[in-house]
């Protein structure tokens, strides 16, 4: 019984240990850029702003879609490994669950997109 309890206890710290660094919801850590234009149904939609020199703090996604209102250049660091992308306007494109990363603007104008992610919503209810 003494090692169940300690399983149990050591699961409990895990999750709660584990949990925050690893589901940080980007709206929340970021909510100066961010700005959430619907959360129903479990999706999300965010549009984001970020400014030159902007960064977004490690967060994750579950499946989600974007799609750039504006072209700039945006940094992601993932991994401990930077990566730098030139996006044109309309660029849309579609990822699965995204692990931690933090992202930058790391171009000389605005960078603008709308971000929808899909599968996990805190808001989801039954119709």
């Amino acid at each position: 019984m003494k090692k169940f309890v300690r399983l149990v206890l050591v699961c409990v710290l895990f999750n709660f240990l584990y949990h925050p660094v690893y589901s940080q919801d980007m709206a929340k850590v970021a909510p100066e850029v961010c700005k959430v234009l619907q959360d129903t149904l479990n999706v999300k939609m965010t549009m984001v702003t970020l400014h030159p020199g902007d960064k977004l703090p490690t967060h994750t996604h579950p499946t989600c879609m974007v799609y750039f209102l504006t072209g700039g250049k945006l940094s992601e660091t993932l991994n401990g490994k930077t990566t730098a992308m030139d996006f044109k306007p309309g660029t849309h494109l579609m990822v699965g669950p995204m692990p931690p990363h933090s992202d930058e603007n790391v171009g000389d104008t605005d960078l603008i997109f709308l971000l929808v992610e899909i599968g996990q919503s805190p808001n989801l209810t039954a119709r």
